[in-house]
């Protein structure tokens, strides 16, 4: 069973808030972003109510709007089933066969629900049934709630209806229908679902996931629970929790055991901890008296000599130490497993690349379990997986808001900057430039850079579009922005229309617009390629392909490339195509990139794309 989606209604701050749980790269890992007092951790605190044993005060808790209407406080939780979950659940109903086969249900959804008139909450399933034909030839029985076939009790010729049901056959008797079948169903869900949904963690940092006291392990093995991050370390030394007692026992009287043990446990969660948190280098040093009383010191690699308690180390080693040795060690020692893990800005006191190292480690932990982030640091933020990012900020009524950042807008980093109150545009260059794609913008970033001085550029950040057709989304989120945009295309057919329909609809960018023959006129269908040495681009070629030609340096030579490949049987289809172009820009800038590239070698071997990366310059100061 595994959470889809939830909905929060009237809690606190929010009015309402669906929220979709998706799995983005087999990751089911939400971030929310968003300042202070926006409401993140009311997202989170509602998520929590259907497991947490906190008490929730209807008037402190429940939206003000919706107190004046008397509504109540509602959490909703989507969950997907398995088939054989379903079948399970068909059975603990005591459903006839013949009846099980044709229920078909929709979905179901748990809900906690706090009332006005309440002071506990209501924790219930509702299944959505689907009302079919079938359910005509069954009847419920009032008295037993049992399901029968009217052909079995009944077998007169009048046919039975809703009408006539208690005249043919009796009072306690009523024709089956959805809500019925609805009503049996949510009867046993309770008890059925009560092993197999995901529980809700609201996770927190708290002295019972360090090690900070002695532990006296004669109550620790009957109890394993005295100690969670001592129990997770015996896990993480392949010691689980039936084999503990035995170990124990079998060091009370053997001081070599007893040994042994220590060394095994210590090797371990130090190898652990290091491996996760790289920059951190320490040792976890475990030791076991002759009383069976154990502790836990911490030394640095570098300076063995003073040892620590957890609790005396600095604030964000004891915050990331205690996810580790509890969250981490339960997840990969298969302990952690379908649950719903929700963390309030687990990277307070961290240093940035802490930060980090946490995220990914997070991110690890939603391979196996829903994680839910609330933060205001940008180090948290999944660059390579933006869609797995939330905005969230209050709307002119003080009521909480979501949106979840969309992957396919031009400016995204923009809106996470905007959620964490900041903007990009406070860190970048005051000018942007768009450019068709990667290779675009790495000659370009690699020529500016390595010629600074010769070029005297404007303040420049340079943007990848992946694609000419993306260029105008760009153009329209930087036209009413605070930096100034310009774009570069190709010289060929969707460069040329690209750069009309942009001076089509944005006006303000008929100068700031050019295709290559504006900077660097070739005379012909001109793309990023053009520009380049043919040589370095045919020895590639020739490498790849195992022959080659001698282009025309008038026409376009990747047109070039595309006719000889097609005439010699080779050009397999136009993706197989961009990825040798962009294996053969990789292998340039590889070239570029060389030490002994000084900048006349450079000049001299990229000529025209040298005085082209200066006449853009020039043309960028003059607009």
């Amino acid at each position: 069973m595994k959470l889809t989606n939830i909905t929060i209604k009237n809690y606190r701050s929010i009015s309402e808030l669906p929220i979709n749980i998706e799995e983005i790269v087999g990751k089911s890992c939400l971030i929310l972003l968003g300042i202070n007092e926006v409401g993140k951790s009311n997202i989170l605190k509602g998520i929590s109510l259907a497991d947490t044993a906190e008490k929730i005060d209807y008037k402190l808790d429940c939206n003000k709007q919706a107190q004046d209407i008397n509504e109540s406080i509602l959490i909703t939780y989507g969950l997907k089933t398995e088939n054989d979950e379903i079948n399970g659940l068909l059975t603990k109903a005591k459903l006839p066969s013949d009846l099980i086969e044709k229920i078909k249900i929709k979905k179901i959804e748990r809900k906690v629900e706090i009332s006005s008139d309440s002071t506990e909450k209501s924790d219930y399933y509702h299944i959505y049934v689907e009302d079919i034909k079938d359910f005509d030839n069954f009847i419920f029985d009032k008295t037993t709630k049992e399901i029968k076939k009217i052909i079995d009790i009944y077998q007169r010729e009048e046919q039975i209806s809703k009408e006539n049901i208690k005249t043919l056959i009796g009072e306690n008797f009523d024709l089956l229908d959805g809500e019925m079948v609805r009503g049996l169903l949510e009867d046993v869900a309770d008890d059925y679902f009560e092993e197999i949904r995901p529980e809700v963690i609201f996770w927190k940092s708290s002295k019972k996931y360090l090690m900070n006291e002695s532990i006296n392990l004669n109550e620790f093995k009957e109890d394993l629970t005295k100690s969670i991050p001592l129990r997770n370390i015996f896990r993480l030394s392949g010691i689980n929790d039936d084999q503990v007692k035995n170990r124990i026992d079998l060091i009370a009287t053997d001081e070599d055991k007893r040994a042994e043990l220590e060394e095994v446990l210590t090797e371990n969660v130090t190898k652990y901890i290091n491996k996760i948190w790289k920059e951190h280098k320490i040792n976890i040093k475990v030791r076991i008296e002759e009383n069976l009383f154990c502790k836990v010191k911490v030394e640095d690699k570098e300076n063995t000599k003073p040892k620590y308690r957890m609790d005396q180390r600095s604030d964000g080693f004891k915050q990331f130490v205690s996810i580790l040795l509890n969250l981490s060690a339960e997840n990969d020692t298969d302990v952690l497993r379908n649950k719903v893990i929700l963390l309030d800005e687990p990277e307070v006191h961290l240093h940035p690349s802490g930060i980090k190292y946490l995220r990914d480690e997070l991110l690890k932990i939603a391979n196996n379990n829903v994680v839910l982030i609330a933060t205001h640091s940008i180090f948290m933020v999944d660059k390579k997986n933006i869609e797995r990012h939330c905005s969230i900020w209050k709307d002119e009524n003080s009521t909480t808001q979501l949106e979840k950042i969309d992957k396919d807008n031009p400016l995204q980093e923009e809106v996470i900057y905007e959620s964490l109150g900041t903007s990009i545009y406070e860190i970048i260059k005051e000018n942007v430039i768009v450019f068709e794609g990667k290779s675009d913008k790495d000659y370009f970033d690699f020529f500016t850079k390595k010629f600074n001085k010769e070029l005297d550029p404007l303040n420049f950040y340079s943007i990848a579009a992946t694609g000419v057709e993306k260029i105008p989304n760009y153009i329209k989120f930087l036209k009413d922005s605070l930096v100034k945009g310009y774009a570069v295309v190709d010289s060929d057919q969707e460069g040329k229309n690209t750069k009309k329909q942009i001076i089509d609809t944005e006006k303000e960018f008929e100068n700031k617009i050019f295709e290559i023959n504006d900077i660097k006129d070739l005379s012909f269908k001109a793309t990023l390629e053009d520009l380049l040495p043919n040589e370095k681009m045919m020895s590639y070629f020739k490498q790849k392909y195992e022959f080659g030609f001698s282009p025309d340096e008038n026409k376009s030579i990747v047109e070039q490339m595309k006719k000889i490949l097609q005439l010699n049987k080779k050009y397999t289809n136009d993706d197989e195509f961009k990825k040798f172009k962009l294996e053969m820009h990789q292998y340039l800038m590889g070239d570029l990139s060389k030490k002994i590239s000084t900048k006349e070698n450079i000049k001299s071997l990229y000529p025209k794309y040298f005085h082209f990366v200066l006449a853009l310059h020039d043309k960028l100061k003059g607009v």
